[in-house]
């Protein structure tokens, strides 16, 4: 019984560190991938369509080529559906991946096909 309790109170502390870093938006130093997080496309803390699609315009993308980067999910602020798709449509091409999601859990939505 104390080392089924002791497993789970380590399971328990495991995940909220965990938790508590993706929400302070912590990225571990061990992250394989180059973070998007959408909210840094937004005006004033506030999703407004107009200033998105400029701030995801005027973005330099380059930065992003022949890396895996994952779009950041999850967040505090709303953010529509197709604005996730905007951001994933410009590294098409660019980005040697592109995942959805967090650093735990995610899912890829771009992986360019093997000759």
């Amino acid at each position: 019984m104390r080392l089924w309790l002791q497993f789970h109170l380590l399971s328990l502390t495991r995940l909220s560190v965990i938790h508590s870093n993706e929400l302070s938006g912590d990225r571990p130093a061990s992250s394989p991938f180059s973070l998007i997080d959408p909210r840094d496309f937004l005006a004033g803390g506030m999703f407004r369509q107009d200033d998105f699609l400029a701030n995801v315009a005027g973005h330099d993308w380059s930065q992003y080529r022949g890396q895996r980067v994952l779009v950041r999910g999850c967040g505090d602020v709303p953010i529509p559906p197709w604005a996730y798709m905007a951001i994933a449509t410009r590294l098409v091409g660019i980005a040697r991946s592109v995942r959805y999601g967090n650093e735990h859990d995610n899912v890829v939505i771009y992986r360019p096909e093997k000759p």
